[in-house]
């Protein structure tokens, strides 16, 4: 009797392949097989930081320096500059947006953080803290966008664009692929 999985060879009444772990047929899923196999079969590694998840775990990295930078290059210059009592005496929609957009920065770095903390231990938790987090920055870039439209109708929607992107990408991926069911695991 083999593995259907890998191509061991089984003893009889083991419940499990003691080289990959796949159930053996009578205990579940596995099918015994009385022809003899040359060589097993080659089963590809899917747990690991690789492929894809590559690119997220760059993303990862990166993203959190790109709010830092927002942060104390847009955000803090516009709240504690002379442009912010400007605009606040003129627009209060447009000087609470700022104060808004601060918060939700600061929420999105320690977000992040965590994030990268759960992608790096390899967490069981990271794919759908992630997933959260990808609805909830396009949610928020949405509700930015709409509300600097409301003043601007020539407002930029390339942040709003991007998330929708990073969103449509990343949240399938996430709920089908087998090397994320197979990494996150702790």
């Amino acid at each position: 009797m083999f593995c259907k999985n890998c191509g061991a060879k089984l003893e009889e009444g083991i419940k499990f392949c003691g080289k990959c772990g796949t159930v053996v047929a009578g205990h579940g899923q596995a099918i015994a097989s009385s022809t003899t196999i040359s060589s097993p079969v080659k089963v590809k590694n899917l747990n690991g930081l690789e492929g894809w998840l590559a690119l997220v775990g760059f993303g990862l990295l990166v993203e959190p320096l790109v709010l830092l930078y927002t942060i104390f290059s847009v955000n803090l210059p516009f709240l504690y500059g002379d442009s912010y009592q400007n605009v606040a005496a003129n627009y209060p929609t447009l000087a609470n947006l700022g104060v808004y957009e601060l918060i939700i920065n600061i929420a999105f770095l320690a977000a992040l953080i965590y994030l990268n903390i759960l992608f790096f231990k390899k967490r069981k938790e990271f794919p759908r803290y992630f997933i959260i987090y990808l609805a909830a920055n396009f949610v928020l870039i949405l509700i930015d966008y709409l509300i600097i439209a409301g003043v601007n109708p020539s407002a930029d929607a390339s942040d709003l664009g991007r998330a929708f992107i990073a969103s449509a990408i990343w949240i399938p991926y996430l709920l089908k692929s087998r090397r994320v069911k197979e990494t996150f695991v702790l």
